[in-house]
């Protein structure tokens, strides 16, 4: 008989996106998943085969920042806190009334994770859709330096004295905020091949890079690309950071009557871009495992889902960095081979469309990508990671 393994995440495709195939895996073993999650994504954790547990997301709710700044970064820790009220809220009375056997929660949820699986006293595993960290090593460290943010900053402080009361609030008044924050799990999934992990030989047993555990529901989505034979390029800057209404509106004047095709997805953005030309399309939405398996050229903000998905079909990149980790993300991906940085601040239609008869032309970025390819399959994708939730599991009986 299967177990119930409940799952907690911040409400972002980026978090989401990488555990609904380690669900449905988990799912096609026999176990039951409830995944409490944001409303806007509950359909896709249902999808998967969970049981959502909508909540009344701070992140979906609340505008991204235009921009990257130290600002910006200061307000992150209290949105990540914000959200894990939110998450707590929600999950901690359905579970009670159907208590899990373990649970898997994303890195963001350092705070409702962990309260459950106090509460519950039940294991728990750790993903990390992008860079993990550890007692040593921490992105969010190298982010707070090449931004200058400011330790004494009012949003780090409303943090701490938030996140303290939340603590005090679940029994755990008086707990040392520093140990708890930097606790690391014994079972972490890392949906990353280690290659692609920040200081990665540095990394113990208790973490497992498993590669990206890409959902396959969309692959054969169908979709209209434009009319042609030219290379078809797919231009994305995810879901954050992403209002740059400018940069879309050059792409379609520099791709405009030359051979390349393009097919922008602006996401959830208002974005004036005038009459289109026939071999550019604009679109909200796009299934980009469909795109990427026809795609020549990705052109994305260096994000891990959209990157590691790409390059599972072979196609190279170009990363226009929106934010900090986007940043450290594209530098390593270029140190790889697989694709190239094109700056924010250079990053204009003639430069995209520059850079992409570069890495088309680039026989070194093929075999590069040939290589991560094959590292990626062979660190065993979903059916690895569900191993690992079922080993503890059967640590826990």
């Amino acid at each position: 008989m299967g177990s119930h393994i409940a799952f907690v995440s911040i409400t972002g495709h980026g978090h989401v996106g990488p555990t609904l195939a380690l669900v449905a895996e988990l799912v096609a073993r026999g176990h039951r998943v409830t995944y409490a999650v944001g409303e806007t994504l509950a359909r896709l954790v249902a999808a998967a085969g969970a049981t959502p547990v909508p909540y009344d997301s701070f992140v979906a709710t609340n505008p991204v920042p235009p921009e990257m700044s130290p600002e910006t970064l200061a307000q992150v820790p209290l949105t990540y806190l914000r959200e894990n009220e939110a998450a707590l809220a929600a999950a901690a009375p359905a579970l009670r009334d159907d208590r899990p056997d373990l649970v898997v929660h994303d890195q963001t949820m350092f705070a409702a994770g962990r309260l459950l699986t106090r509460e519950f006293g039940v294991p728990g595993v750790r993903t990390f859709p992008t860079f993990a960290q550890h007692e040593r090593f921490s992105v969010d460290a190298l982010a707070a330096k090449r931004y200058k943010a400011d330790p004494r900053h009012p949003k780090f402080t409303e943090f701490h004295l938030r996140l303290v009361q939340l603590l005090a609030d679940n029994g755990l008044s008086g707990a040392d905020v520093a140990a708890f924050l930097g606790r690391v799990e014994d079972r972490n999934i890392v949906f990353l091949p280690r290659s692609a992990q920040l200081a990665g030989d540095t990394f113990d047993d208790r973490f497992a890079f498993v590669g990206p555990c890409l959902d396959t529901t969309g692959q054969t989505e169908p979709f209209t690309p434009p009319p042609g034979d030219g290379p078809l390029v797919l231009i994305t800057l995810g879901s954050a950071f992403n209002d740059k209404p400018d940069f879309f509106r050059s792409c379609v004047n520099a791709f405009a009557g030359q051979p390349e095709r393009a097919m922008l997805a602006l996401g959830d953005i208002d974005a004036d871009l005038g009459p289109l030309p026939p071999n550019v399309t604009a679109h909200r939405w796009l299934p980009f495992h469909s795109v990427l398996a026809r795609a020549d050229v990705c052109i994305n903000h260096g994000g891990f889902g959209t990157s590691l998905m790409a390059l599972h079909h072979r196609t190279p990149l170009i990363m226009v960095p929106q934010m900090v980790e986007n940043e450290y993300a594209a530098e390593l991906l270029t140190e790889l081979g697989v694709g190239r940085v094109l700056a924010p601040a250079d990053a204009t239609g003639e430069a995209a469309l520059e850079q992409t008869r570069a890495v088309l032309a680039d026989e070194d970025a093929a075999a590069s990508i040939t290589r991560f390819r094959d590292e990626m399959v062979a660190a065993g994708g979903a059916p690895r990671a569900a191993d690992i939730v079922e080993h503890a599991l059967k640590s826990a009986d």
